[in-house]
C-alpha cells in the first residue's frame, strides 16, 4: 500500500493501540482473538479496518505466523509509553477505585507460589474489586516479555531471579524453606538435618527460570559435601505431591505453602545447622506501569503474603 496518506489525521483508539500489541505478541489472529475474548473474524475486521486507516499492512503473513512491518514495529515500541501517557491524564482527576472496577487484572504467579498464593489473592482482590475479571496464571518462559509488554498487569516470584530490563520488582515479603514429605516419613522423627536430608531422595519443582540452573536444594547439599540423589523433577505441583504420597521422597517448599498442603503431607522445619537463606518473593511489572491501580495491586499482594505468613 501507498502511504501518501497522513497517518497522524488518525486518532487509534486504546482498542487498536491493543489489538496491534496482542497480534505482535501473539503473531496470530486466532491466539490474538482468544486473548482478547472476540471472534477471529472480529480481529480481521478490526486488522482490515486499521490497515485502511494507516495504509500500511502492519501484519504481513509469514509461514510461521504474522510479521509486523516497520512501520507497525516503531508503533510496538511506542505502545507501553502511550499507555502510560493515557492512564497519567487519568490519574491527574482520578484515583483508582477498585469497587467500580470492571476491567482484566492479569497476574502470574511462581509454579511453586502458585497453590497457596491464588486463593488467597482472588479472595482479596474480588473482595475489593467485585466487577474484575481476574486471570491467574503460572509464570512461564515469555512471563517477561509478557509484562514488559502489558499484557500481564502483574508477576508475583522470588527474587532475585533472571529478568528483562524495563521490569521493576518491588520485594513484598521473604519465604523461608520447609521440607515436604509424606505423613509418617521417617523424617519427621529423624530431624531434617543436612545429612538427613541427603539420604532421602528429592522430588523437584521445575521452574521457569531455573531450566539451565541447579535446584537451590540440590546445590545446598553438594556445597557441603553430599551427591543429590534426584528422583524426579516436575513441572506441575500438584504432581510434586503425589509423587511425595507414594514415596519416601522429600521436597523443599515455600512456608508460605503451610496451609494448603494436601491430606497426607506435613512439613518438617529444617533444624538449626541448616542454613538455607531466605528468598524474598516480589511482585514484578513493566517499568512503564507506575499508576494508582499498579501500586493497588502490589499492596495486595504484600497484604496476601503477610497474611499467608501469620
Amino acid at each position: 500500500m501507498g502511504h501518501f496518506v497522513n497517518r497522524s489525521a488518525f486518532t487509534l483508539s486504546l482498542n487498536s493501540l491493543r489489538l496491534i500489541q496482542v497480534l505482535g505478541h501473539e503473531k496470530s489472529t486466532a491466539r490474538a482473538a482468544e486473548k482478547l475474548y472476540v471472534t477471529q473474524s472480529a480481529i480481521s475486521k478490526s486488522l482490515k479496518k486499521l490497515r485502511e486507516q494507516l495504509q500500511d499492512e502492519l501484519f504481513i503473513r509469514h509461514p510461521h505466523g504474522l510479521a509486523p512491518t516497520p512501520y507497525c514495529e516503531r508503533i510496538l515500541l511506542r505502545i507501553p509509553d502511550l499507555q502510560l501517557r493515557f492512564e497519567e491524564a487519568l490519574e491527574i482527576e482520578h484515583s483508582f477505585n477498585a469497587h467500580n472496577y470492571n476491567g482484566l487484572i492479569r497476574i502470574a504467579i511462581s509454579p511453586v507460589l502458585y497453590q497457596p498464593i491464588v486463593t488467597t489473592l482472588f479472595d482479596a482482590l474480588h473482595q475489593q474489586a467485585p466487577n474484575a475479571q481476574l486471570h491467574f496464571e503460572n509464570w512461564s518462559w515469555d512471563t517477561d516479555s509478557k509484562i514488559k509488554s502489558r499484557q500481564l498487569d502483574l508477576g508475583i516470584n522470588f527474587s532475585p531471579i533472571d529478568i528483562s530490563k524495563g521490569i521493576h520488582r518491588t520485594n513484598i515479603g521473604q519465604s523461608e524453606f520447609k521440607i515436604c514429605c509424606k505423613s509418617g516419613h521417617p523424617i519427621v522423627e529423624q530431624g531434617a538435618s543436612i545429612a538427613t536430608m541427603a539420604s532421602y531422595p528429592l522430588t523437584m519443582m521445575i521452574l521457569p527460570h531455573q531450566y539451565t540452573t541447579k535446584h537451590y536444594l540440590e546445590q545446598y547439599l553438594e556445597e557441603h559435601g553430599y551427591e543429590a540423589n534426584i528422583l524426579t523433577k516436575v513441572d506441575q505441583m500438584n504432581i510434586c505431591f503425589e509423587i511425595l504420597k507414594k514415596t519416601d521422597s522429600i521436597m523443599a517448599v515455600s512456608d508460605l505453602a503451610k496451609n494448603s498442603i494436601p491430606e497426607g503431607l506435613t512439613l518438617v522445619t529444617p533444624q538449626q545447622e541448616v542454613e538455607i537463606p531466605l528468598l524474598s518473593i516480589a511482585t514484578y511489572s513493566s517499568s512503564n506501569s507506575n499508576n494508582a491501580f499498579h501500586r493497588w495491586l502490589v499492596d495486595m499482594s504484600k497484604q496476601c503474603v503477610s497474611e499467608l505468613k501469620a
